[in-house]
């Protein structure tokens, strides 16, 4: 069901809270994937015409998907990310967030104005062609 978009990057991520905590406008944290230290990532599409998005379970609760945490380390160091995947919105929904009127939302990364900038998504728009998945990818030398 999952297509994986070249090229990978290595990251190394640090403990830290989230920055822009959502609990202060309301919203409630359903799920949080903070897990740290160095990985490789890759971002993977959703093959259009399958009947799937990220709002089902397979997705949401894949332990790869990266979450808020890692998003934000990234929009730090705004250069690893490589230029190819300035074309897509990048979602990380290891972190699920349900706002006051009850739509559940993922953090993404937009590429607009020469740099990355951070928001938020519904689950419900994420099958656009435009969206891809942030995910730790394990590397072939390493099993």
């Amino acid at each position: 069901m999952l297509k994986w978009k070249r090229p990978k990057v290595r990251f190394k991520f640090k403990p830290a809270k989230l920055r822009t905590d959502k609990k202060e406008d309301g919203w409630k944290l359903i799920q949080n994937n903070n897990s740290t230290g160095e990985c490789s990532l890759g971002v993977v599409e959703l093959l259009m015409g399958v009947p799937t998005s990220v709002s089902s379970p397979l997705e949401i609760n894949n332990k790869s998907n990266l979450g808020q945490l890692h998003a934000e380390q990234l929009m730090e160091d705004q250069k690893v990310v490589p230029w190819q995947w300035r074309q897509f919105i990048l979602i990380s929904p290891g972190t699920l967030w349900e706002n006051s009127f009850g739509e559940r939302r993922v953090p993404h990364m937009i590429y607009a104005n020469n740099r990355w900038n951070f928001g938020y998504s519904s689950v419900k728009l994420v099958a656009n062609s435009q969206f891809r998945i942030v995910r730790r990818v394990r590397d072939a030398h390493r099993g």
